[in-house]
Formats: structure tokens, sequence, C-alpha cells
């Protein structure tokens, strides 16, 4: 009797990538089933069937709408929300790392002073959140406390305190909390701590069992039980190594070429110094529904950002009643020359109607003159006749139909080309690039605020819109950008007491001009203001007198 070996296959679970999308693999066979080599075990979280599957196919029209597709915007369905079309889950990273200050070491617990114990009820007994936990903006993740100064008690001081049963606080809170507009799952804990390496390894090896295991995700809370784990050696060796556990072991965190616990432990201490006592990185599964703000793109360059979000009744419909999934402006298509993307459509539209599906090369002549076309036009009217719709091909306006309003019910007077295209969502979400600042911090050198928004920083207000302010003589809005909301310092510093004061708003020079004229001095070239005294008709007549406090340097 012959015995049939086993392969292990360990499949991704709830990974974050690159880009903090997630990383997941679905089984494509059954137990018991029978396969073969080349037969497909699993699909990604971009793959179904084998085949590389990032978007979705919707029912799109080429037409204005009100102006809310008005260069290149897109005007699209409620219905792509509603069913999670175009819902992706997102999964970020937070790191917490404790340090030696002068007052003290910093510490990761429970004890944070003037918190309320509702505030930490979803820590454990470390002072970080639970596994499987709901957080929501403002939550604390990690409970850090950092000392301070001890200040000096007057005898006064010392008498209230002991009548109000208070004690003066010796750290203060600096406890990671919850992004803005954040609501994730907790999903996975790493911990790292100084000379505790393998209780550290033990803890990352328990809080991945929530993301690489059998165990559902809703059941991570119920995974603290503490698993003994211990890293293979180079003498324990498999005689019969699969692919999955070739990957896995890609996957561990021993360093490549070496799979001794001595070298582990030598390559963390080496990231562990003296002042980072404890890291803590925490992994947050968060759902994102397609909102407005959100690119959308399909496979012919054809890129838009969301404008309006209509309900599925005020779309406009088909004669058939099928409501239309997305409406695009037709003025992005001639100027872009990229025409294959109205090729698709009109096919897409006929194999929905014939039920089948269509692998071509992308459209092109190679095959004869008005090769697309004809292939096209033939399989809508291979549509009209087996549905009986007449409204799919029209000679007089091939690949053009009359819609409705969805409002009104009334038709449009003009034929509307509709069809059904290849759609994908972007990961260039609105939420990772709304951002908005009131004051924050400004540069060392030019003292204009920061870029960017990870920085908090401001709104670059470059050439092109600085020519338009110009271009619509808007003096006062341009002067107020270029000095006071940028690099004037005195201007900036007593805006806000002229304003109380009803004085007047002084606007001085921009520090970006005193820096340029640093570069100059650099380069031995005196720079300044000066006017002219006295005027003679001779050659060597003129008198300049500098004038320094219309200007005043560094």
């Amino acid at each position: 009797m012959r015995t049939l070996k086993s392969s292990h296959y360990n499949l991704q679970k709830f990974q974050r990538s690159n880009q903090d999308t997630c990383l997941l693999h679905r089984p494509s066979v059954f137990e018991g089933q029978w396969v073969q080599v080349g037969d497909l075990l699993a699909d990604c979280a971009s793959s179904v069937g084998g085949e590389l599957s990032l978007g979705q196919n919707i029912l799109i029209a080429y037409m204005p709408w009100e102006g809310y597709n008005y260069e290149d915007a897109i005007l699209i369905s409620e219905r792509l929300v509603y069913d999670d079309l175009y819902t992706s889950v997102h999964i970020e990273k937070y790191e917490v790392e404790t340090t030696m200050t002068k007052y003290g070491p910093e510490e990761i617990t429970t004890q944070i002073p003037e918190i309320s114990k509702y505030s930490l009820s979803q820590l454990d007994s470390q002072g970080i959140i639970k596994l499987g936990s709901w957080v929501q903006e403002g939550q604390i993740l990690v409970g850090k406390v950092t000392p301070i100064e001890k200040k000096y008690k007057s005898p006064y001081q010392k008498l209230l305190y002991t009548i109000l049963e208070k004690e003066l606080a010796t750290v203060r809170d600096s406890s990671l909390r919850a992004p803005k507009g954040l609501k994730a799952k907790v999903i996975e804990r790493k911990i790292f701590q100084k000379n505790a390496f393998f209780k550290g390894f033990k803890t990352l090896e328990r809080s991945g069992s929530s993301r690489g295991g059998e165990s559902p995700p809703s059941a991570v809370g119920a995974s603290e039980a503490l698993t003994e784990t211990f890293a293979p050696t180079q003498d324990l060796k498999s005689p019969e190594r699969g692919v999955g556990e070739s990957f896995a072991a890609k996957r561990s965190s021993l360093p490549r070429g070496s799979r001794r616990p001595a070298d582990l432990k030598r390559s963390t201490k080496s990231n562990l110094t003296n002042g980072n006592q404890k890291i803590v990185h925490l992994y947050l599964a968060e759902k994102r529904r397609i909102q407005v703000g959100d690119k959308m793109a399909g496979r012919h360059g054809n890129k838009g950002i969301v404008s309006q979000i209509l309900p599925r009744q005020d779309m406009p419909y088909l004669p058939d009643g099928s409501s239309i999934d997305m409406v695009l402006n037709p003025l992005g298509v001639p100027s872009r020359m990229n025409v294959g993307q109205i090729y698709e459509c009109l096919l897409g539209l006929a194999a929905k109607y014939l039920g089948q599906s269509f692998r071509i090369k992308p459209f092109d002549e190679v095959y004869g003159a008005e090769a697309s076309r004809t292939l096209t036009f033939s399989s809508l009217y291979k549509a009209r006749l087996k549905t009986g719709h007449k409204w799919l091909f029209n000679p007089k306006s091939p690949g053009k139909m009359k819609i409705f309003d969805g409002r009104n019910g009334t038709c449009f007077h003009q034929t509307v080309t509709v069809g059904v295209s290849y759609i994908l969502k972007l990961v260039h979400l609105v939420d990772d690039k709304i951002h908005s600042r009131s004051t924050g911090p400004y540069s060392l050198v030019t003292q204009q605020p920061l870029r960017g928004r990870s920085k908090f920083g401001g709104q670059r207000l470059g050439e092109m819109e600085v020519w338009a302010l110009e271009g619509y003589g808007a003096a006062f809005t341009l002067l107020e950008m270029l000095t006071i909301k940028s690099d004037d310092i005195t201007g900036r510093m007593t805006l806000w007491s002229n304003l109380i004061l009803h004085n007047p708003i002084y606007m001085g020079t921009p520090e970006s001009f005193k820096v340029l004229v640093c570069e100059l001095q650099a380069l031995c070239l005196d720079i300044g203001l000066f006017k002219i005294s006295t005027f003679s008709n001779k050659k060597y007549g003129t008198t300049l007198t500098p004038i320094d406090h219309l200007m005043k340097l560094p």
C-alpha cells in the first residue's frame, strides 16, 4: 500500500503591505479535494480564480451632469458604497518606545495621572491595549508616563494638597492615542524588551497567532494563552520541506543566513540601545469605504476624483431600468486620445447582455483597418438580436442610446454612450490627504511653515497660485499670504495684539528676503537700501545715503 506524503503551505493572513493595505490568502480548494501540479491552491487579496482582479466591472455613462464631473471629476452611485464594491481594509502600524530622560526612565503602565478608569478599561496589566479591541480617535493605545522635574512646594501648598488628599505629580502623560478619524481594530501586538529577549519573543509569537493561525479575526481576543515557541536551530531540519515552510521561514523574525537564537538575540540587542528600554508595535486594521475625494481610474489612464455620491434613484437609468453606477465627463476622451476606453465600455456592455467574457489584446488596428470598431459593433448587434432590446444597437448612432433622468423620469435630449468598464480604486485616499492648519511649526532657516501633512505643515503657495491672485487683482490677499501668513516674524507676532486693540496691522519684511540678502553678503556683495541725497549733472556728483531703518537686516 502506497503512503501519501503531506505538504504544508502556510498562508498569509492580515499582513501589512508597504502601502498599508491588507495582504491576505484565501484557500480555493477544499479538504479532501484531489489536486495536481499547477492547480490553484489559494487566491490573494488581489486575485480571483488565479487572475488579477483589482477593480470592478460597473455600468458607466459619458455625459455631463450638473457640472459635478467637470475637470475629470467623477459622479458615482451610492450602490458602490452600500454593496462594498470599493471597500478596502488598511493596516496601520504604530510604534511606542521608552527612553531614558535626565529625570529617569519612561515607563509603560496603567498608572497615568488624571485619567479615568473608563479610559483605561481596554488596556491590559502592562498598559497596552488588548487584542481584538475596537478603538476610536483619542483613545489610549499605549499608556506611557514620562518623569518630570520635581517642583518645590511651600508649606501652604503642602497643607492644601494634604487637605485635598492629592499629591504633586512627578510624571506627565505621554501616552500614544489614536489619531483623528480613526476607527479600527487591534489585530497584532509586538513587544520588545531589553535583556528579556525570550520573553519578548514569546509575546511576539502569541500576538501573531491572531493573524497567522487558524483562528478567525473575531477570536483574536481569546488568544491570550502563552504558547511555548522555540526558535529552530540549524540541526533541526525537516526531511520533507514544503513550499509553505520555506515561505514561513522567510517571514520569521530570524536574521537571514542564521537560525541560531544567539545570533537573533545579538541582532535584537543592537537595535535596543541603553536609551530604549521597551518598544511596542501595534497593528490596527481599518475598513474604508469609497467617499468623496477618493481617486479612481480605469485601464486607459482615465483617472479622476469622486465629487458626488448620488442616491441610486437619482442616477440616470437605461430603458430596461438598469441604473448607471458612474458618470464620466466625455471631454476627458478627445484631448487625451485614449479612445480605447470607449471600445472597452461598449464591448463590456455587449458582454453583459451576451453572458460572455472577452479576452482580447489592447485595441489596435493590427488585424486590419477598423478591426476594433467592427468587433465592438458586431458584438452589440448580436446582443440586440439575443435580447430583443433594439436600443442596444442603433445603426444611425451606433454605441449610443437614449437614457432617462432618474430625478424626474424624462429622457435626455441627446443620445449617450453607455457601457461596462473596469474601474479601480487607487490608494490615494482622501483620509490620508485631508489636512488643515491654524498655526504650527516653522522652519528655522526660512521661518516659513513646514511642508507636509505629517509635520503639520501649511499649504504651499507656488508661482502659479501667485499668478492667479495677481490676475484677479487680489493684492491685499497676496500681501497677507506672503508676509504674516508666511515668514514675517514681526508681523505675525504683533497681529493678535493689533487686532484686539484695533491698531493698524503691521506688515514687515519677509524672512526669505533677509535670507537672500545674507546669501549675497556671503558672496561679498554689500546689499542695502539707499537714497539719493544730492543730485548733479556731473558724472560723479551723486551722493547716496544708506537707509538702515527701512530694512532691519539681521
